[in-house]
């Protein structure tokens, strides 16, 4: 856009020079050069400069882009003034590989996507380690150097470039085929894990195929159990650039029906012989893990198995559009540990492999997307689950999954289990982050700091307190810590002795830093007021190591509006109990018709024998004789301000609901159903009757049936 401007002050420019000195240049090269050129002077002179930068501008003729320079050292200058010529090479380059009869299959792996992509006829990738082997060319203004042979095709030797842009052929698949066909019979089948230009490459006497292009492993057990079936053999071709989830699928169901022969590694590829079964066992793998939602379903995800601080964990998720993409959505996948702490996250939007959001996907179509979970210094050595969650990119509202049974799955998908190493290296006392220094020995081990605590918490909330932890020596048996909350009067009116870290302090080296979080969760029952947290380390003996506990902050417990009576005049009294203590002691319907698009009062009356372990979720649904949902409202109990982790003994919670009614409901008869759901990662809350019997669904039918009228 700041090209046409300039073109426009320049030509002001030049007719301000001519008018001023116009007449000098006629008077100085005579009046002949008037008669001759036909021009006054101001045209002439604007004449001659539009000559010489012509003249300037052949020296960059064959890559007319390179020319941003008007001044008298063309090209050549700009080259070393201004960053220019970044598309001309790749150009020149597709139009290079454009020639080839068979441009339109080929794949190309190129440093810069865009300015080649919009040119060359075939298929581009950008160019890394993994690309690269699934490339026939390769163009970049780098080196020739990397994991497989390249070949110099052509160089562009551009003036404005610092570096040359270069088309190299990658010799890979013709040292492959020729490895392949001197060892494979017309019987075989060759089956490759991705689209690797072995497939063109190769003509021996085998057939090859190809897996990469199936989404899920249902797919790939059928064409499997398809494509083997009188094979005198197999070769497995798993290529460095072959999606990890697709390779995983493949040599699993191989595997399943085949036993391997051999393995050797040709030119970067791993190739595996195997001798197929006399049959191929039934299988019916999931299709995916997780459907969000009606548009988008989480077909897989690989995690690794292991790994350590400080590397990253990379973690690889296959997800799928199953309509026209109807929004944007963005992945959170999080570290999570044993006690439900998150350790580790990383937020991305879902784009395929051409960057394009969901919103653009097409149904059926599919990508892999990588996240990387950057691990905290210190983080203990333990069993930890990786978990996806989904929302909507616009709105920020999480979507809930379903599973393949049907069964919801709540929020949170697991897709994996990681066991995290001792650190490969001490992390320091800057890299762990301490928000507050401290410097107290206990036994062979030193308090070391800890970070800020919450000041408030309601009755009935968790106080979360992260410390850091040094080994000065090496533990010789398990410590544990005593977590005491004192109140004014020095009353203790919670005491807790988890243990001082998941990783056994038995197993600690000497110099180990680690951070370890505690869960102080306030009992209903702790009067509000200032308690003062105070700590103790108990030996493998239980001894404390401190002569007296040691306060480490106040925290001030809020009250919480309780209840522990119930009314007497509830209209539809009940005795359903969900789980061990929620009890569902009657409700109140005072209406029993309704209107489409009206809502509908609801009253529930709950009475708790204590909190629970899981915040649950009430869910309350208008359901027609089909079970088809008409109505439904899902929340924290209270409006969000009760939830079932801060239930006291005796707490009677009334719970008011105006439940909505769907506009296009028909007329009919409609129940009430009602029931608990864990939202975090899905399943409800069981129930029994007054009789003990267990009900179907989880959930209970109000006996009062709903009159919908026209």
């Amino acid at each position: 856009p700041i090209f046409p401007p300039l073109a426009l002050a320049g030509a002001v420019g030049w007719e301000a020079l001519g008018t001023q000195y116009g007449a000098a240049l006629v008077h100085w090269f005579g009046s002949g050069v008037r008669r001759v050129a036909g021009l006054p002077g101001r045209q002439l002179l604007v004449g001659m400069a539009v000559s010489l930068q012509a003249m300037i501008a052949l020296t960059a003729a064959a890559y007319p882009l390179n020319h941003f320079s008007p001044l008298l050292g063309g090209a050549a200058v700009a080259s070393r003034v201004v960053a220019t010529g970044w598309g001309e090479g790749w150009g020149a380059a597709a139009r290079l590989l454009n020639r080839l009869p068979e441009a339109q299959g080929l794949t190309v792996a190129v440093a810069s996507v865009p300015p080649f992509a919009t040119v060359f006829d075939g298929r581009t990738l950008p160019l890394n380690e993994a690309t690269i082997h699934l490339a026939d060319y390769v163009v970049s203004d780098g080196t020739d150097e990397g994991p497989v042979e390249l070949r110099v095709v052509e160089s562009f030797p551009l003036p404005s470039r610092q570096r040359r842009t270069t088309v190299y052929e990658n010799m890979a698949p013709r040292e492959q085929a020729d490895w392949l066909s001197a060892r494979v019979g017309s019987g075989d089948l060759i089956v490759a894990d991705a689209d690797t230009p072995l497939l063109r490459t190769y003509s021996g006497p085998g057939k090859i195929f190809s897996v990469g292009q199936l989404p899920h492993e249902a797919a790939i057990a059928e064409w499997v159990c398809e494509h083997l079936s009188g094979r005198e053999g197999v070769w497995l071709v798993a290529s460095p650039g072959a999606s990890p989830i697709t390779a995983e699928h493949l040599h699993r169901q191989l595997e399943r029906i085949a036993t391997p022969a051999g393995t050797s590694v040709v030119a970067s590829l791993t190739i595996t012989s195997f001798a197929p079964g006399p049959a191929c066992p039934p299988v019916d793998p999931d299709p995916y893990r997780a459907r969000f939602g009606a548009h988008l379903a989480l077909l897989d995800g690989l995690v690794p198995g292991s790994g350590k601080w400080p590397r990253p964990l990379e973690v690889t998720l296959r997800w799928q559009a199953l309509l026209e993409g109807d929004a944007d959505h963005r992945a959170v996948v999080r570290l999570r540990s044993a006690d439900g702490r998150s350790w580790a996250d990383e937020e991305w939007p879902v784009h395929n492999g051409a960057n394009f959001p969901t919103s653009a996907w097409t149904a059926g179509e599919w990508a892999d997307v990588t996240y990387q979970l950057v691990l905290p210094a210190g983080i203990p050595p333990d069993r930890y689950a990786v978990e996806v969650s989904l929302y909507d990119a616009r709105t920020g509202a999480g979507l809930g999954a379903v599973g393949p049974d049907s069964r919801f799955r709540g929020a949170r998908v697991q897709v994996g289990h990681v066991e995290i190493a001792p650190s490969a290296a001490i992390p320091t006392v800057e890299e762990l982050g301490i928000g507050h220094s401290l410097d107290v020995s206990a036994g062979p081990l030193g308090l070391i700091g800890m970070n800020p605590v919450v000041e408030e918490v309601l009755s009935g909330d968790s106080v979360f307190i992260e410390l850091f932890w040094q080994a000065e020596g090496v533990p010789d048996s398990d410590y544990r810590v005593r977590w005491r909350l004192r109140g004014p009067q020095d009353e203790v009116g919670l005491e807790l002795e988890p243990p001082l870290s998941p990783y056994p302090t038995s197993q600690w080296r000497r110099e180990d830093r680690l951070r370890v979080v505690y869960e102080l969760q306030g009992l209903p029952s702790l009067p509000p007021g200032e308690w003062r947290v105070m700590l103790n380390v108990l030996d493998g003996q239980g001894d404390p190591l401190w002569e007296r506990d040691r306060a480490l902050t106040v925290v001030d417990v809020l009250p919480r509006e309780r209840k522990f009576t119930l009314p007497g005049d509830i209209p539809h009294p009940m005795h359903v109990r969900f789980g061990d203590g929620v009890h569902l002691r009657g409700y109140e319907v005072p209406q029993a018709e309704v209107g489409p698009g009206e809502p509908l009062p609801v009253t529930l009356y709950w009475e708790a024998e204590g909190p629970t372990e899981v915040s649950y979720t009430l869910f309350v649904h208008l359901v027609g004789p089909d079970g088809q949902l008409a109505g439904q409202i899902d929340r924290v109990p209270g409006g969000g301000a009760a939830p079932t982790t801060s239930w006291a003994a005796g707490q009677v919670i009334v719970e008011d609901i105006s439940l909505p009614v769907a506009h296009d409901i028909q007329a009919g008869a409609y129940g009430i159903a009602v029931g608990f759901y864990d939202a975090a990662y899905g399943g409800r809350l069981p129930l029994v009757d007054a009789e003990g019997r267990i009900l179907d669904q989880d959930q209970v039918i109000l006996p009062t049936q709903i009159a919908v009228t026209p």
